[in-house]
């Protein structure tokens, strides 16, 4: 997911399926309460990208119209505007439905545990990343909403403090098991240089554990264990393995020390597995990404066969999903309709997080949109900024109902879309603006019944049934 590294443990949470990772969705979008508020709200939050890319930041006049009435359950502002970046912690009256679309949330500073923004959490997401191993914050969740399956996230190539070593600071690690340390040809410690997360409030740059060394995989796989036993969770996911060395991590040998380090990665996972004999633990790692233009049809294909689910990010903290054109086709055409599609029907579980250089309502829509095409009760999606990676997101759009879905997508016109109960979901992955006739009218994004849809180049929208919109 992210590389995310902190002094202590990394935790996901997610929705509980019917059977442990792979079941029915116990959150259905049929469960959240439809109102004439809500659906006035919803068309102010979509993307108004019928006729211009352009975001003006300007509150909608409709939204203004519904906030007069008092009884506005989201932030005062549209998705797109900073103050509606992160969750309210101590607003009164958010929104506790959460809708038809499976998000997930991270917590990894301190200063967001506190219980209000643990609450806001547990109400509105279907998966959380929290980064401190405390049975107490696992617990406040589950009082807000039990049906969450509680995962530890961590990374096996950083060395971290008390919780995970049982040891003291850094010039401690040494005494400890300086013989696990990734060093270099002369010795010296390697330490974390890759790019920094800027959401972040902690050090980043700490020392690197060599996953090849047989006894840091067993102490690895056992304190897992340990963790999960301890705070109650239902598993564990591992960032940022793979079968290849990553960029941060690099060590010689050519193609030999490749061949090395997958047969590690898969030694790590098979030690993991012992640790957890006997339990209903998943295994979930990190993950399956392709950069644009890669040219592998499949990558970690190896791991994920051997974990309960996966992550896909588009396309991380160096280059966002809105870099380029052919950045956007590439995440539209490889990452939803293939990666993230062909995963999930492999029922694993699938986490994208989406980055964004400037996360505007039309890119965040055209993502969205997207990832909307293809979720089913295994698939999680987050949307961030470059610059807040890291931080807890809050976007009202994810509060939509839309109802289930009644069929897969479908291409029309250069176009695709999706039906579901109340909507249906409209995307445009090219780099001209389309039109398509509707069937029957439907409310757009202002709030008018139209006949057409027309879409921007690299947008999306939801419309939804004029003959659904009162209905609950």
């Amino acid at each position: 997911m992210f590389m995310m590294y902190t002094r202590t443990l990394f935790v996901a949470v997610a929705l509980v399926p019917a059977a442990k990772g792979h079941g029915t969705c116990r959150h259905p979008a049929a469960n959240a309460t439809t109102s004439t508020h809500r659906e006035l709200l919803s068309v102010c939050m979509l993307s108004r990208c019928q006729d211009s890319a352009a975001d003006t930041g300007a509150t909608c006049p409709l939204l203004r119209h519904v906030e007069s009435a008092g009884s506005n359950p989201y932030p005062t502002r549209l998705a797109g505007e900073r103050d509606a970046a992160a969750p309210r912690a101590t607003r009164e009256h958010q929104d506790t439905r959460r809708g038809t679309v499976q998000t997930f949330a991270t917590v990894l500073n301190e200063k967001e545990l506190a219980d209000t923004n643990l609450q806001f959490v547990s109400q509105h997401y279907d998966l959380v990343l929290l980064s401190f191993p405390y049975a107490r914050v696992v617990t406040r969740l589950r009082r807000s909403n039990p049906d969450l399956i509680v995962l530890l996230f961590n990374n096996p190539y950083f060395a971290f403090g008390e919780r995970f070593w049982q040891a003291g600071p850094d010039k401690d690690l040494e005494d400890v098991a300086g013989d696990w340390l990734l060093r270099d040809e002369s010795g010296a410690v390697v330490r974390y240089n890759g790019p920094l997360y800027g959401g972040l409030d902690f050090e980043q740059r700490v020392p690197l554990m060599d996953i090849r060394v047989w006894a840091w995989q067993k102490y690895y796989a056992a304190q897992s264990a340990k963790w999960v036993r301890e705070a109650d969770m239902d598993g564990l996911f591992i960032d940022t393995l793979g079968e290849h060395p990553p960029h941060f991590a690099q060590a010689p040998g050519g193609a030999s020390e490749h061949r090395k380090w997958r047969d590690s990665a898969y030694g790590l996972l098979h030690e993991l597995k012992e640790a957890f004999a006997g339990t209903e633990a998943l295994l979930c790692f990190n993950g399956i990404s392709r950069p644009v233009g890669a040219r592998q049809e499949k990558a970690n294909r190896g791991l994920l066969r051997r974990c309960d689910g996966t992550t896909i990010e588009a396309f991380g903290i160096t280059m966002g999903m809105g870099h380029s054109d052919e950045a956007k086709q590439w995440f539209f055409f490889e990452t939803i309709l293939k990666d993230l599609h062909s995963a999930s029907a492999d029922d694993k579980l699938v986490l994208i997080e989406v980055y964004a250089e400037q996360p505007t309502e039309t890119n965040r829509m055209y993502a969205l949109c997207s990832f909307l095409l293809v979720q089913n009760e295994r698939t999680y999606f987050y949307h961030t900024s470059l610059s807040e990676a890291g931080t807890t997101q809050w976007r009202p759009e994810w509060s939509l109902d839309l109802g289930h879905p009644t069929d897969t997508y479908r291409r029309h016109n250069d176009m695709y879309f999706r039906r579901f109960e109340k909507a249906t979901v409209w995307v445009n992955p090219q780099p001209e603006t389309h039109v398509s006739p509707l069937a029957v009218a439907q409310i757009d994004p202002a709030g008018r019944h139209i006949r057409h849809v027309r879409l921007a180049p690299f947008s999306g929208t939801i419309l939804f049934h004029a003959d659904k919109r009162d209905r609950n």
